[in-house]
Formats: C-alpha cells, sequence, structure tokens
C-alpha cells in the first residue's frame, strides 16, 4: 500500500501544478483579452482538458486521506463496528462504480486513439486525457478496495 499512496501523493502534486497553470492561463487570457485586447487561443478549451486532469489526478490522495464528502449527520454518533459496517457496503458500492469508470474510460481512450480524435481549436490529441482519467480511476480503485478490506476487518473484530 505505501508504494499506492506515495503515487497518490505525486498525483495530486502533479494535479495542483496543473491548477496553478490554469490559475495562470486564465490570468493571462483574461489580462490580454481585456488590457492588450488579444486573448490567449484556445483558453478555454485547453482549460477544460486540465480541470479533467486536475480532477483524476486527485482522486486517489482523496481517498487515501478519506476526505470524499459524507454525510454524517447521524453516522458519527454510531457505534464503531457499524460505522466500519456500513463504510465497507457504501466503499463497495462505490467501487463497483469506479471499476466500471476505469474500463469505460480506458476502452474509451483506446477508441479516441484509434478514430484520431482531437479537441475542437487546438487540435490536441484528446485520448491522452482519458488515459489519464482512466489512470486516476484505476488508483482510486485500488485504494477503495484497500479500505473495504480494512472496514471488514474493523466491523468484524471481536
Amino acid at each position: 500500500m505505501r508504494i499506492i499512496v506515495i503515487i497518490s501523493k505525486t498525483t495530486n502534486y502533479v494535479a495542483t501544478v496543473l491548477l496553478a497553470i490554469m490559475g495562470l492561463l486564465t490570468v493571462a487570457d483574461v489580462t490580454g483579452r481585456y488590457i492588450f485586447k488579444y486573448p490567449i487561443i484556445g483558453t478555454a478549451e485547453l482549460s477544460s482538458l486540465l480541470i479533467l486532469s486536475i480532477c483524476a489526478l486527485g482522486l486517489a490522495w482523496t481517498s487515501v486521506k478519506r476526505e470524499h464528502l459524507k454525510v454524517d449527520l447521524f453516522f458519527k454518533y454510531l457505534p464503531e463496528r457499524l460505522q466500519a459496517a456500513i463504510d465497507s457496503v457504501t466503499l463497495t458500492a462505490g467501487l463497483a462504480m469506479a471499476v466500471l469508470l476505469a474500463w469505460r474510460t480506458l476502452l474509451e481512450a483506446m477508441a479516441q486513439q484509434r478514430i484520431v480524435a482531437t479537441s475542437g481549436l487546438l487540435r490536441i490529441p484528446v485520448y491522452p486525457f482519458y488515459l489519464i482519467l482512466a489512470f486516476g480511476f484505476a488508483m482510486l480503485c485500488i485504494i477503495m478496495a484497500y479500505h473495504v478490506v480494512t472496514d471488514v476487518r474493523k466491523a468484524v473484530k471481536k
């Protein structure tokens, strides 16, 4: 699990750098548009591809830290074993969805590569962004599976 945590942390740092780049690109585009009357062509398109990558690369680290959104109005008052049992069930459902998303996104990446699909204005190949998304979901699957096992152990411990 240690290597997965290191990879997740690294992908989170990459996502942070991409977010900074996207922010700088947006500032440069707005400055160019309103001050110099020359916007940066394709900023919105590039930002949409970057935000996809940022979200995908941040998924795993968020799961490692267990910082996904969760409504725990009453949940936190339940016994620890019951919390672990509920978490294992919900994580299993989430894991099934993440596996499906990783698999289908990988298939879509291969399809996009096969047809040489590109973005509209900048003509950037889109399959690498699908691969990043598939990688993010695959990492999420590994971490969720680990959490399911640990939660089941907590729920059934004597």
